[in-house]
């Protein structure tokens, strides 16, 4: 045995050795092609949940900020005073800072 051929394989060791590594390769490929397909899936729902809630959040808002423009915006309590038989109801209705300075005396 010479010195030479025990520090470098034989060519059939390098082909075995070459086709490992094709093999080894296109696993690793597959699996990272897998892995980022799936990234991409959920990213891409990610992306469809945050536009649907900045739309059903603006709708919301949309109802919402108009009605503190209103006359009563300002209404924190509502009472119906009266008798409901003789259809005899008054409506009487209080301001924040009316039930706040109720509160306050108390």
């Amino acid at each position: 045995m010479c010195a030479a051929s025990f520090y470098y394989p034989s060519e059939e060791a390098e082909g075995h050795f070459e086709e490992y590594l094709i093999e080894t390769y296109e696993k690793l490929a597959n699996y990272n092609f897998e892995v980022n397909d799936k990234r991409y899936k959920t990213i891409g729902n990610a992306n469809l949940f945050i536009i649907m809630s900045v739309i059903t959040t603006l709708l919301t808002l949309g109802c919402y900020v108009p009605s503190m423009f209103k006359k009563d915006a300002g209404i924190q309590e509502v009472k119906l005073i009266g008798d409901t038989d003789t259809n005899n109801i008054k409506i009487e209705e209080k301001s924040k800072a009316k039930v706040q300075e109720e509160e306050n005396v108390e």
